[in-house]
């Protein structure tokens, strides 16, 4: 359900308001960008960004006069710690939009950092921004936790204000030692932070230094001069660097860490980019209305553990015809055809199975713990009638595992009998889906259990352009 709708007013009213219009209960990977604070022009967070480091330089002075195991420490690893503001719906959260926010641990651990980097002459606040690049454990969602929790007071004022326009409830909670006001959703009877869609970015979905935009984007000498330096230490045979031994060259060349910093001061933080959306985080919603009241589905209602597997599988063949067929393949893609992430894909898809599943008296779990990691969904009917499905891009170099290890796995940990895996073709990717092919047609050979395998080709109608202007964000 979208934030508008559980709020009883438009979405044009919220973004009017300069209000995400966000979900309940899925999480949108996107965050609170601390650099948007910089050129803001909203009336509550204007002077936010001086704010939030006049909060990091007391840390850093706490953190300078700190010796192990003293009060001071104590109280600056105390300072560090923040809750997850689970009510403003941000992050990287599988199971539900609960995370956890910075824990004493990673507090920890960011104090450690922070003073070995104040050892070597370098105190500047933007350090705990830039942490994301070189702290193990610490990403964008965390800075984002982080930066919400300190602002609490000024986005705060920012819902008193919008809901005095749009005519809403609020109500305070007191949050680790902040009293926050939150918009009331009397639908869902819950709490709701709402948060500026300028200050959000797409959470880089960065596996490893190679792929970080962030620092691409600053200075890509820069990066190269950080590259040298890590093969110099490790040698030629590391191409994509651990955040460990970036940390490391960081701190032996605190002159690479200025320069760094240097240039994030002076990057240009772009917020999302809502109108193409190139994660696909918005579209898929009102796309999975519209394809599948267009496509409506006629199914029985089930009975048995055989009747939920039979209309998952219905629902899964008419995803793939919606895809091949009625031009759902062109929001797989960006506006230069390159493959938006697997989970622009995996939102779509639930999307539409939401809406199929919902007429038929279907519960619908997105990345539901298995025990042993998510599986992408499983569709049930109580406790017994269980299926799962799984689905990967072609694009995906463990796309053979989804199918051989991962999704076996999640079905023993589910005791889940039948399973689905959705391979989508969105590249010239022949090779791997004729040994996708192959390997399943051994396994089922063999008596193994194997999930049914579901082809989809996303790149046969191909046409950027063809659904240009259908959507109006």
């Amino acid at each position: 359900m979208l934030l508008s709708e559980s709020l009883g007013v438009s979405s044009a009213q919220l973004w009017k308001y300069g209000v995400f219009d966000s979900y309940i209960g899925i999480d949108s990977l996107l965050h609170v960008d601390p650099a948007r604070l910089r050129a803001t022009r909203i009336p509550e967070l204007k002077g936010s960004y001086k704010f939030l480091h006049r909060h990091f330089e007391e840390l850093l002075d706490l953190i300078e006069a700190a010796h192990s195991g003293d009060a001071l420490e104590r109280q600056a690893i105390q300072k560090i710690i923040a809750p997850e503001i689970k009510e403003a719906a941000l992050g990287y959260a599988k199971s539900s939009n609960s995370g956890h926010g910075v824990t004493k641990l990673i507090a920890k651990k960011l104090y450690e950092t922070a003073k070995v980097i104040i050892n070597a002459g370098i105190k500047n606040p933007a350090i705990f921004e830039m942490a994301v690049l070189f702290e193990d454990g610490f990403g964008a969602d965390l800075i984002s936790d982080m930066t919400v929790f300190i602002l609490l007071p000024q986005l705060s004022a920012f819902n008193k204000r919008v809901a005095e326009k749009l005519g809403l409830k609020t109500t305070d909670k007191y949050i680790f030692g902040k009293t926050g006001t939150f918009v009331y959703s009397t639908s869902q009877e819950k709490n709701v932070l709402l948060i500026p869609h300028s200050l959000l970015a797409d959470l880089p979905l960065a596996r490893d230094w190679s792929e970080i935009d962030l620092v691409t984007e600053y200075n890509n000498k820069l990066r190269a001069r950080i590259n040298k330096e890590v093969q110099k230490i490790w040698g030629s045979r590391v191409k994509n660097p651990s955040k460990f031994q970036i940390k490391r060259v960081l701190i032996e060349h605190p002159n690479l860490l200025r320069d760094l910093l240097i240039a994030y001061s002076k990057a240009n933080a772009e917020s999302y980019d809502f109108k193409n959306d190139p994660r696909g985080v918005i579209i898929w919603h009102q796309a999975s209305r519209e394809f599948t009241a267009k496509n409506p589905l006629a199914l029985i209602q089930p009975k048995t553990i055989n009747d939920v597997y039979s209309i998952v599988s219905i629902i899964s063949d008419r995803f793939k015809h919606l895809i091949e067929q009625k031009g759902l393949a062109d929001l797989l893609f960006d506006d230069r055809d390159k493959p938006k992430p697997e989970s622009a894909t995996q939102l779509l898809f639930f999307g539409i199975a939401d809406s199929y599943c919902s007429a038929n008296n279907l519960d619908l779990s997105r990345e539901p713990q298995t025990g042993r990691g998510p599986a992408d969904f499983k569709i049930s009917r109580g406790h017994n009638e269980r299926v799962i499905v799984e689905l990967k891009l072609s694009s995906n170099s463990a796309y053979l595992d989804g199918l051989t290890a991962q999704l076996p796995a999640y079905q023993y940990a589910e005791e889940v009998k039948h399973a689905i895996f959705i391979l989508i073709k969105v590249g010239e990717h022949n090779r791997k889906l004729k040994r996708l092919r192959e390997v399943h047609s051994r396994l089922l050979k063999e008596g193994k259990s194997v999930p049914d395998l579901i082809i989809i080709d996303a790149i046969k109608k191909l046409s950027a352009s063809r659904l240009k202007g259908f959507f109006d964000f």
